[in-house]
């Protein structure tokens, strides 16, 4: 009996892979996540916006590789030593996004999942709310965690007139 109880309790927490940008630290699921790397030559698009940072050749797969912190309107405060977090084929194109540093894989219970609220956070928070790829917010013992839809990172480009392919 107490293994179907566990069963239930582990359908109930979902994992995120955090990351942070201009002080703020952000999640996406796990199952959306095909790696973590630190050890990336990047090849600039010459002529791309500003969000397109150029492509990636990971073991023969290229990637677009976005990011985020100018795409969202923030200061663009990335270092050369920033992180890259490259997504499963989970939309038509392989992408990846520029961090400033990645996290911890945190698990999280359903009940700490609260959906976003634009009247009371501030404003990188409703920008985010407004490009439509934020899901929620969750507090772990330490930190408030933003969730990023990863599906809908693309859309950026879209706004900006930008093909992805």
């Amino acid at each position: 009996m107490s293994s179907a109880k566990n069963e239930i309790n582990k359908s109930r927490r979902q994992q995120f892979v955090t990351f942070s940008m201009e002080g703020s630290l952000y999640g996406v699921d796990i199952l959306t996540v095909k790696e973590v790397s630190s050890d990336y030559n990047l090849t600039p698009i010459y002529h791309a916006p500003d969000t397109v940072k150029g492509y990636v050749n990971l073991r023969g797969e290229i990637y677009l590789i976005l990011d985020l912190t100018v795409a969202l309107g923030f200061e663009n405060s990335l270092e050369k030593k920033s992180k890259l977090i490259i997504f499963k084929n989970i939309v038509d194109d392989p992408f990846g996004i520029i961090v400033n540093t990645s996290g911890d894989v945190v698990s999280i219970e359903e009940d700490q999942f609260q959906k976003f609220n634009s009247s009371d956070t501030q404003n990188n928070l409703n920008t985010l709310h407004d490009k439509q790829i934020i899901n929620g917010l969750f507090k772990t013992e330490n930190n408030l965690i933003i969730s990023i839809d990863a599906y809908k990172i693309l859309s950026i480009l879209d706004e900006e007139g930008v093909e992805a392919k």
